[in-house]
């Protein structure tokens, strides 16, 4: 009875918080207000450009391009580790619901075919999925916070990749190595597979899309780290490595190399990015 939305829940103990520490009724209005404006006119950047980043990577086929090749490189001895990189790959710039829906799939048919337990390969690639989009900006929540902290954006990220990488280990293959005794059926109507044709992005293409923000963000956050402050080259790394701008130059290269190069039209990819940005209202 009282799991309300979440907005609504923060809404209620905003006021409340504001009113038990003295604030006046109306100041606790106006300190709501900015707080919500500021920190939604950053994440709405952030998440509509990782959204569409993300929608483009999915619906031509690169995510399922880079899974594929991973799989085949690593071998069966070492598919765990395949599936933990492709999570933290697809996961960087996709939303953990959106990566989890089409992954999955793939997931199964593998599963399928290399007769290896459907835990075995999925609890790696959760992981993966789950720590990116709990500890890496731009994702909701360590972009906001980091907004509300004041926190530099690109170190954050660097900070989180540190903290990232352990507790995807011990979270994925390590722990999913216990699950290898666990079989279970998997219903044969459940998946499809979309096959890689001549339209679907090159290996190189598809992964060099999906890490441009991952290259921006960290190396703008290594140069801020070692370089002094008046250095003439931080004021353009801090540029481009800005989140909001390291994804929306990700976003045009992966309109021309996973799209328009792919030979879609133009108005495809803008129904692309007009459905995944769509899903991320609620949170915004």
């Amino acid at each position: 009875k009282f799991k309300i939305p979440a907005f609504i829940a923060l809404v209620i103990v905003a006021i409340g918080v504001g009113l038990a520490q003295g604030m006046p009724a109306s100041d606790v209005l106006k300190s709501m207000q900015s707080g919500t404006g500021g920190t939604l006119g950053y994440l709405a950047l952030v998440l509509g450009f990782g959204a569409m980043l993300g929608g483009i990577l999915a619906d031509t086929g690169a995510a399922q391009q880079i899974t594929h090749k991973l799989v085949s490189a690593f071998g069966e001895s070492r598919i765990q580790w395949a599936m933990v990189l492709t999570g933290f790959i697809v996961g960087i710039p996709m939303f953990y619901s959106v990566g989890f829906v089409m992954l999955i799939p793939l997931v199964f048919a593998i599963a399928k075919t290399s007769k290896l337990p459907i835990l075995y390969l999925a609890i790696p690639m959760v992981a993966a999925l789950s720590v990116t989009h709990g500890f890496l900006p731009p994702h909701p929540a360590p972009t906001a916070l980091a907004v509300i902290y004041g926190a530099d954006m690109s170190i954050t990220f660097l900070y989180g990749l540190v903290l990232a990488i352990p507790t995807i280990i011990i979270a994925g293959p390590l722990f999913g190595k216990t699950l290898k005794g666990m079989t279970t059926e998997i219903p044969d109507n459940l998946f499809t597979i979309k096959e890689i044709d001549e339209h679907t992005p090159s290996f190189g293409s598809s992964l060099g899309t999906a890490l441009i923000p991952v290259i921006l963000m960290g190396l703008s956050a290594l140069l801020k780290l070692n370089l002094p402050e008046d250095h003439f080259i931080l004021p353009v790394v801090s540029f481009i490595g800005e989140p909001v701008m390291a994804l929306l130059i990700a976003l045009l290269i992966a309109i021309y190399t996973l799209g328009i190069r792919q030979g879609k039209r133009m108005s495809a990819i803008a129904d692309i990015c007009l459905h995944s940005v769509k899903g991320i209202a609620m949170i915004l």
